[in-house]
């Protein structure tokens, strides 16, 4: 090897290596600019109940309707202790390997420390993520078209729906998604005892028609495995959130503290699930409770009602639009698959 070309060979390896470092320090400001492990266990509880304090909390009544009202307190029983003990056992899977940040980290372990582990779990929440963020659509279309009668067009009411869920994603981190998650589950808190409020006082469900209006104790003669599961899945569909476990527990000052917001949410959950399908179904009965609720009240109440899904339809959907941007702009610890994919389709809005 010539001087020159020895010459020339290690001002290369001098610029890779300088190219390199700068990039490090620049990922490494971007990440420090966003605050890391700032939750109190209070602001968690109030993520979590701005994640199940939600819309679907006005699909329980048609659970009920299926199952029964036996069948249906049963059900959230057995579902939602469920939960709290599969969320029990995902927190100490967090707390053993520290270096978890949110569920495709979980995906990541669970295979062995394979980066197919954390490709895995990415899609899976990428798919859970844009279903729920559709579902945050067109419940918004359909409460907007309830609220403007006739409806100016679904098709704008959906489009509108998804610009504020988007510009609502953009909170850099979840200590400001918690003061939103508190807005959002007092505001469905409200809404649902309205909805329930509403049900008693109206002088007769909508469509009503003269008959008795009658409940069952348990699932009525001729309701089919189908018609069960699609009810028994309803209610678990409100108790699935797990997914956003890692994430909490990762950003909390002290981990260790996160059963406590785990049986605050989940002690609510069982109490305001039982009386919003129960109350609701009782007042409007088997023939006439619809999904959401608000379609068995009269045109006033209904308005009301769907007013106050807004902002739990437009927080909740930017919080999980947010969940999905953040895993993917976080370089992830576990084998550094997040900075692999914001090489792939550039960097996401956190």
């Amino acid at each position: 090897m010539t001087l020159f070309e020895k010459q020339y060979n290690e001002e290369d390896v001098e610029r890779a290596e300088g190219s390199v470092h700068v990039e490090k320090d620049a990922e490494s400001s971007v990440l420090a600019a966003i605050p890391e492990r700032a939750l109190s266990w209070q602001q968690t509880a109030a993520l979590l109940l701005l994640e199940y304090i939600v819309l679907a909390l006005l699909a329980l009544a048609s659970s009920f309707q299926v199952l029964g009202m036996a069948g249906g307190v049963l059900t959230i029983v057995l579902i939602g202790l469920t939960t709290l003990y599969t969320s029990h056992v995902l927190w100490r899977y967090c707390l053993k390997y520290h270096q978890i940040r949110d569920i495709c980290d979980v995906g990541y372990y669970l295979f062995g420390q394979r980066r197919i582990g954390w490709w895995a779990a990415f899609i899976g929440l990428l798919l859970n993520n844009l279903c729920i963020m559709a579902l945050h659509t067109n419940a918004g279309a359909v409460a907007l078209n309830t609220l403007h009668q006739p409806g100016v067009c679904t098709q704008v009411f959906a489009g509108v729906i998804t610009i504020i869920m988007f510009a609502g994603s953009l909170f850099r981190d979840f200590q400001h998604m918690s003061l939103l998650g508190i807005f959002a589950a007092a505001t469905m808190f409200i809404c649902i005892t309205l909805a329930m409020i509403f049900a008693g006082v109206q002088d007769h469900p909508q469509g009503w028609t003269g008959e008795p209006i009658t409940w069952t104790v348990w699932a009525p003669k001729g309701t089919t495995f189908v018609q069960g599961m699609n009810a028994v899945l309803n209610i678990t569909y409100t108790f699935v959130g797990q997914a956003l476990i890692p994430s909490f527990v990762g950003d909390m000052k002290n981990p260790e503290d996160f059963p406590k917001a785990l049986y605050i949410s989940m002690a609510a959950e069982l109490v305001l699930f039982n009386l919003a399908g129960a109350v609701i179904y009782y007042k409007v009965g088997t023939v006439l409770t619809t999904a959401p609720a608000y379609g068995a009240l009269l045109s006033t109440y209904a308005k009301v009602v769907a007013a106050l899904t807004l902002p739990t339809i437009i927080i909740v959907g930017s919080f999980w639009m947010k969940n999905l941007s953040t895993v993917a702009n976080t370089p992830s610890k576990a084998g550094r698959c997040g900075s692999q994919l914001r090489s792939y389709f550039g960097s996401l809005p956190t």
